[in-house]
Parts: structure tokens; C-alpha cells; sequence
């Protein structure tokens, strides 16, 4: 009996700083400028292929620290094929740049898909993985809208944290275990 409680007492030890790990983030994040794609038909076009111009147009959450309408300094914008859509896409860095002191900001598009699309407009959206130095990966979402008249586009992108049980949580579960086998055994 005595060794089966050290054993749950080393088991907790160990997994109890792994799940503590886990930081998400909750935050939001919006920019805009102009960009170029392959065709000036927009119900043609395949990728864009260039976003210049650009600056952050409103943050919130973890993003709150970044100003806005002024660029971003070091940004990379990744020019990315959208058409024809690909199962399952591929992993897409759709930007990153750094701001602060070694802090890196980054979105990776896991999903993709084009909801509208006409001559003038289209709006390519889906799902990613959203990076802060400092944090674990969250997942998100983001939507490009682009527009051929000013050759202007927008992106707006954010991501939700996902609930990870906190060490004390998981220490009253294992302890509630325990407590389980002992009752059990007498």
C-alpha cells in the first residue's frame, strides 16, 4: 500500500509541471495596405504574390502592446497560392515580424477557403495557429479580403486560448484517486 502511494505521489510530481506548461493566448490583431495578386481579375486569380504598404490597423488581448496605423517594423508577408485550394492545404506562414524586445508575432494558416469572389473582390478565410514568443501555439482564425479597384487589402486574425487544468486542479484529482484506492483496499 505504502509503495502504491509513493508511486501516485511520483506519478502527479511528473505530470503536474507538463500540463503547467500550456499558455495560450487570447488576442486580436487586423492589418491593411495594398497588395497584388496573379490576375487583376479577382474571380481569376490564384495567389497573391505581394503585400506592401502595410500597417496595423487595431489590436486587442496579447496583441495590445503593438501601435497602430503605423507598420509594423520587419514584417514578412508570405505571398501564398489560394486557387485552386488544396486537401489538405498545406502550412501557410501568412505573416510575422517582431516588435519589442525579441518578441515575434506570427500566423500560420492551416485551413484555407474562399467564401466570395467576384471581378473586384474576394475573401479568403480559415483557421491557423497564432505565435507570440512566449506563449504556446493558439489556435485561430483569419480572413484576407482583397479588392482590385485600389488594389487595397485588409486581414484580420485573432485566436482563443484553449482551458488547460492548472497544477492545483490536477493535484485535488490525484489526491481524490488516492483517496479512492485507499477506501477501496480497506
Amino acid at each position: 500500500m505504502k509503495r502504491f502511494l509513493i508511486a501516485c505521489v511520483l506519478v502527479l510530481i511528473c505530470i503536474m509541471p507538463v500540463s503547467a506548461m500550456a499558455t495560450q493566448f487570447d488576442g486580436a490583431i487586423s492589418f491593411a495596405g495594398n497588395v497584388v495578386l496573379d490576375n487583376s481579375d479577382l474571380d481569376l486569380a490564384t495567389q497573391f504574390t505581394m503585400f506592401d504598404n502595410v500597417v496595423v490597423t487595431a489590436v486587442e488581448g496579447a496583441y495590445s502592446g503593438i501601435a497602430t496605423n503605423a507598420p509594423p517594423p520587419f514584417v514578412i508577408y508570405t505571398p501564398f497560392v489560394f486557387r485552386p485550394l488544396s486537401v489538405p492545404p498545406p502550412l501557410v506562414n501568412l505573416w510575422s515580424f517582431s516588435w519589442g524586445v525579441n518578441t515575434i508575432y506570427s500566423f500560420d494558416a492551416t485551413s484555407m477557403e474562399i467564401p466570395f469572389s467576384n471581378t473586384n473582390n474576394i475573401v479568403v478565410e480559415g483557421e491557423g495557429l497564432a505565435r507570440i514568443t512566449g506563449f504556446d501555439p493558439s489556435p485561430g482564425y483569419w480572413t484576407i479580403t482583397a479588392n482590385s479597384a485600389g488594389s487595397t487589402f485588409s486581414f484580420s486574425g485573432g485566436s482563443t486560448a484553449t482551458a488547460v487544468p492548472e497544477p492545483a486542479t490536477l493535484l485535488l484529482f490525484g489526491c481524490g484517486l488516492i483517496g479512492v484506492a485507499v477506501v477501496k483496499r480497506k
